[in-house]
Parts: C-alpha cells; structure tokens; sequence
C-alpha cells in the first residue's frame, strides 16, 4: 500500500513539473533561423561622386545625384561645356570660395593659367580638374553654379595635406582675381653659436645614403618605396658620393617598361626623380649613364603620357647636356 503511494504521488509531481515546464516553454519566445548574406547595393558605403537615393516613402522630391566624373583625355585649357547646379545634398569641403558677378568661362580660365604656372600634373575632365603633385599627392577642383554666383572647392585625396593645402591656397586665391604671388620655402639662418661640423654631417648623410640604399635592396615593395622616399629627400638638398655599382636599382627600375601596376609605375617615376637629383648636383658619371643605356630610356620618356616621368626626363638630359656637353 506504501508502495503504491509512493508511486503515484512521484507520477503525479513529475507531471505537474512537465505541466509548469511546458507552460514555461509556451512563455518564452521562439528561436527563429537567422540569414547571413552580403551587404546590399543600397546599403554599401558610397562614393564621394555619387550620394545615395533617399528612400521614396522619405524623399518629398526627385533625388539629387552628384554629378559623375567621366574619363576624357587631358586637355591644355579648361573650358567645361557647362557649369552643374551645386546639389542640393552635396556635402561641400572646407577649402572653397564663393565668386559672385562673374563669368563661370572666366573663373576657370583664371584657375587654369594657375595650374598650368605650377609644377603639377593636370588632367581636366569637364567641371573637375585632377591634380598630381611629383610626390603622388593628389586633389581635385569642382566647380558649381550657385543661383547667381559659382562655387570652386579643392578636396584633398591623397598625399601631404600641407602640400595640398599650399596649391589649394594659390587656386583659390586666382579663383577670386587675387594676385597669386609664388611661395617660397622658407629657410633659416644656422645660429653662430652652433658650429658647424662638417666632417660629422657628411658621415651622416653617408650613413642615411647606405641605409636607404639598404631598404631599397629588400624584396617587400612597400619596404622598398620607404627607402626611395628617403633617398629622394636625401639627393634633392645634399650631393653625395656613392660608387656607381651601388645604384644599380636605378639602371633596373629605369629600364624597364611601364607595366600597368601602379606600384611599378610610382617606383620607376621615383627612380627618375633620384636620378635627376644625382645629375643635378653632379653625383654621378657620364659613364654610369653610358654603361646602363639610359639615354634612350630618357629620351623615350620625354613624350611620355604622364607629365611628372616626362617632366623628370627633361630634368636628367639638361643635366647631361649642361654637365657633358
């Protein structure tokens, strides 16, 4: 009799704690499947030449698009066909001006003519101008119409923002009609209380020559574009002295051909550039330039597309010209 208590009062707890626990299960919420897939179209990050359509249930009225840059040859003079409307949601940078009564022809031929003053690669594509610098920084000037007056903005995308920021100065300016007068870098006179050693700063530069040269010898190709960085700052405001067998690289990347890869491409305009500083301030020989065949190199890239490898071409057959007549 004890044992049938038992059992069904253990039969009984046992169903009403199934009971509470499935009363329990019926209160909490069901687990659902979940998807994960790519990012939508609409969704991804946008680029500065487009901004995004606002949905239609939001948008009140047609979605404003950014004028798209299309690809064009470069031309000499800018002479856009016509002038864009600013968007209405179009984020405008910092560095711009507003020019009123004014010709729109007339701003950009002023911005032109002070392009074309500057040591810089120019490449116009109707309201915008593509701007590289020899130290790959680049920026872009847009130009919109504004009711009655005109809008020019420079926007930085690559390189030193303190070069950026000189040129950016200098368009803007010629932009409005101001004066542009050529800035100088400026320099600083060596206090007479410091000497002047100059057996200790020949070894250091001597020391930073064979240390760059060094990085320049690795197989990794951004270690090897901090060492010619390095070796440009090096040979545009020192003279050096190096044996010719040491610059071997600058024979290899200058020989070669123009590959397609933007890597490549910077390398060699950087080996132009070293080169051109050594025969400028007299650090090699002519026979150096002999020896590697590199005059018909030089001679080839002075009707090259891009203006910086021509414009360092031109730079190293003065430097022959004048130094080995």
């Amino acid at each position: 009799q004890n044992r049938k208590t038992f059992l069904y009062s253990t039969s009984t707890n046992s169903m009403s704690a199934s009971k509470d626990h499935d009363e329990q299960n019926e209160e909490l919420p069901q687990m659902r499947s979940v998807l994960f897939r790519s990012m939508p179209a609409s969704a991804r990050p946008f680029s500065i030449g487009q901004l995004p359509k606002m949905p239609r249930s939001f948008a009140k009225t047609a979605p404003v698009v950014a004028p798209v840059i299309t690809k064009s040859s470069p031309v000499k003079v800018w002479k856009p066909d016509s002038i864009p409307k600013l968007p209405e949601m179009y984020h405008l940078g910092r560095s711009r001006v507003t020019i009123s009564n004014c010709d729109g022809c007339e701003i950009t031929s002023r911005i032109g003519e002070c392009l074309r003053q500057q040591p810089i690669s120019v490449t116009f594509e109707e309201s915008t101008a593509i701007c590289e610098t020899s130290c790959h920084a680049k920026f872009v000037v847009n130009i919109f119409e504004d009711d009655d007056q005109f809008i020019v903005e420079v926007q930085r995308r690559t390189g030193c923002s303190f070069l950026c920021q000189k040129y950016c100065r200098a368009i803007l300016r010629s932009a409005k009609g101001t004066k542009v007068v050529p800035t100088k870098a400026r320099s600083f006179a060596i206090p007479s209380s410091i000497l002047k050693k100059d057996d200790e700063r020949e070894k250091a530069i001597e020391e930073d020559v064979m240390k760059a040269i060094s990085l320049i010898e690795q197989e990794k190709l951004d270690v090897q574009m901090l060492g010619i960085i390095a070796l440009i700052s090096l040979t545009e405001k020192n003279k050096i002295n190096v044996q010719d067998s040491i610059l071997g690289f600058l024979s290899k990347h200058i020989s070669l051909r123009p590959s397609g890869s933007y890597e490549r491409s910077k390398l060699r305009l950087d080996a132009l550039t070293i080169f051109a500083n050594l025969l400028s301030k007299k650090s090699v020989k002519y026979g150096f330039v002999t020896d590697n065949n590199l005059l018909q190199p030089l001679v080839t890239d002075l009707t090259h597309d891009d203006l910086l490898v021509a414009h360092q071409a031109a730079r190293c057959m003065t430097s022959l010209c004048q130094c080995f007549p």
